[in-house]
Order: structure tokens, then sequence, then C-alpha cells
């Protein structure tokens, strides 16, 4: 009787393994942008208010960027939507490897993209940008 129970607990603990899997892998899928890995727009306007109202409350400074890509529609129309979704790719990874941990990165649609910089005033933002 005892390794029945043995047995079932050893299932229950794999099955909750697997289903913590699944959530993690639910959750990257819902809230980043898959060509990327930025957060998608609706992840990262969610998480820039949230991180607006804490710097509005502890009254420390942040900066919102928005970019896009010049002549992007050019980009496309010469060297075709391949190497347009290689600029973003390669636009999104000089995001991703330069800014700060807790910085916040997004790709609105296309080739836009915002940026929230935290604890950041506007001469630092300036030479950010």
């Amino acid at each position: 009787m005892s390794t029945i129970f043995l047995h079932l607990n050893k299932l229950r603990k794999k099955a909750n393994a697997e289903l913590t899997h699944l959530n993690e892998q639910l959750y990257l899928l819902a809230t980043t942008d898959s060509m990327t890995n930025l957060f998608n727009r609706r992840h990262f306007l969610e998480s820039a208010q949230t991180q607006i109202i804490q710097m509005q409350r502890e009254k420390t400074p942040c900066a919102v960027l928005m970019m896009d890509i010049d002549n992007f529609k050019l980009i496309n129309d010469t060297y075709g939507h391949a190497i347009g979704d290689q600029a973003i790719i390669d636009v999104a990874d000089v995001f991703l490897n330069n800014l700060r941990k807790y910085d916040i990165v997004g790709r609105l649609g296309g080739e836009e993209f915002a940026m929230v910089l935290t604890n950041c005033p506007s001469d630092k933002a300036k030479q950010i940008a």
C-alpha cells in the first residue's frame, strides 16, 4: 500500500514540474515578441505604466524613449522582408545587450520600439538616445 502512495507522490511531483514548465512557457508566449525577444506591446505598456507610477511616487527621474528604424519601408522594398526582419532583430539585440537590467524595452509594432529608463535624468536619457 505504501508503495502505491510513493508512486502516486512521484507522479504528482512530475505532473507539478511539467505544469510549472508549461506555465513558464505560456508566460513567455504571452509577454514576449517572438521575433525580437523584447516585451510585446501589451506587456511593455503594462510594465511601463507600473514603472512610471513607481517613479512618480518615489520622485525619481525616468525617461521614456520612442524609436523607429529610419527608412524601414525602403529596406523592405529594396532588400525584401527577410532582410527587414533581420534589421528589426539586429536593432532589438542592440537594445537587449546595452540596457541596464532594470530598464524595460518593447516592440510596439513593425519597426517601432519604446523603452523606459528608470532613475535616469534627462541629460543621461539624451545621451542614451
